[in-house]
């Protein structure tokens, strides 16, 4: 079965060509070359392999397109649609070779009613028929040629009749007869809808990670802080809220804790960030927080201040308890 590869969309929309082995397509090389600049210099390559005709992307940018997937080789075969840049294609099978038809003029009038012509062919038959000057039957038996009145008579009846026979069927003859432009209007197929429209401006993750890093990096900045050990290793145990019972056993600082905090996260919907922060000093361990409102000390709205065995930090419905032992720093 010979196969054609048919542009439904792109700068030659409409072309047709056949499919065979090295056939070609790009923008520079190839027998089919788009003017895209979504398409490569040589973009793909008809091929055969085992017994079928493949086409193979030869590392262009873009790509060979089945709907939103990239595809490097396809199977060509009836039915087929597949995109290249801007151009849409579709495999068809070949059609066979058109009959030489006689050019009529498009105006409807050129066009004679049905029954005009099925009475001009009865004419034809008639007058075949008579052109025959004798028909031998037998030996002695012998058919004369009728006479010119006779023939035009015969004709007159049968077209009489068969006039008659159509106006008992109350058909208008005028009404079936369909004009060259409406029939090609009639048979002419919907525009093929895009199988992706801008396919390369789909981008992979990586891609998208990689430009939103090169974006943001300017704005990120090293902030060194100096790290030392409290003087004693701290625990802090939640008595209250979703982190109940857990305890957090801290032997350096400064520390922050809050919702967005990775090393001390607060576990409140309502909480500010950060919460607090607590950091060493020669007299000890010093609390410190933006919103004294919301983070209480045993109690009391307190911006800073120094902590010690049996003090709360409380944050909404959160009561964290501290107290200070001989453990070993962690």
């Amino acid at each position: 079965m010979a196969l054609m590869l048919k542009i439904l969309q792109g700068p030659l929309t409409g072309q047709t060509f056949n499919l065979i082995e090295g056939l070609q397509i790009g923008r520079k090389n190839g027998l089919i070359r788009l003017e895209d600049s979504k398409v490569s210099g040589t973009h793909a390559e008809v091929r055969m392999e085992e017994g079928h005709l493949t086409l193979n992307d030869l590392g262009s940018k873009n790509g060979i397109r089945v709907g939103p997937h990239r595809r490097d080789t396809l199977i060509l075969s009836e039915g087929l649609r597949f995109s290249i840049g801007d151009s849409v294609f579709e495999v068809v099978q070949q059609p066979e070779p058109m009959r030489a038809q006689a050019d009529d003029d498009d105006d409807d009038d050129a066009f004679e009613p049905t029954h005009e012509k099925t009475i001009t062919k009865i004419d034809r038959e008639a007058k075949t028929r008579i052109t025959r000057s004798h028909i031998h039957i037998g030996p002695s038996v012998t058919t004369k040629m009728p006479t010119s009145e006779q023939t035009q008579s015969r004709a007159g009846i049968k077209k009489e009749t068969f006039t008659k026979e159509l106006a008992s069927k109350n058909l208008d003859l005028d009404a079936t007869r369909i004009s060259p432009r409406k029939a090609e209007a009639l048979s002419e197929e919907p525009a093929p809808v895009p199988l992706d429209p801008e396919p390369e401006q789909r981008r992979t993750w990586t891609e998208v990670l990689t430009e939103w890093v090169e974006d943001q990096v300017s704005n990120l900045s090293n902030h060194t802080k100096v790290i030392a050990p409290f003087s004693k290793p701290l625990s802090l145990t939640f008595l209250s809220g979703l982190q109940a019972d857990t305890v957090w056993t801290l032997g350096y600082g400064p520390r922050i804790a809050g919702p967005k905090s990775i090393d001390l996260p607060i576990l409140d919907p309502g909480a500010p960030d950060p919460c607090f922060e607590l950091f060493p000093t020669l007299s000890g361990v010093q609390f410190k927080t933006e919103y004294p409102d919301v983070v209480m000390l045993n109690g009391e709205p307190t911006d800073s201040g120094p902590l010690k065995s049996g003090d709360q930090i409380s944050v909404n419905e959160i009561l964290i308890e501290v107290e200070f032992n001989n453990d070993q720093n962690s």
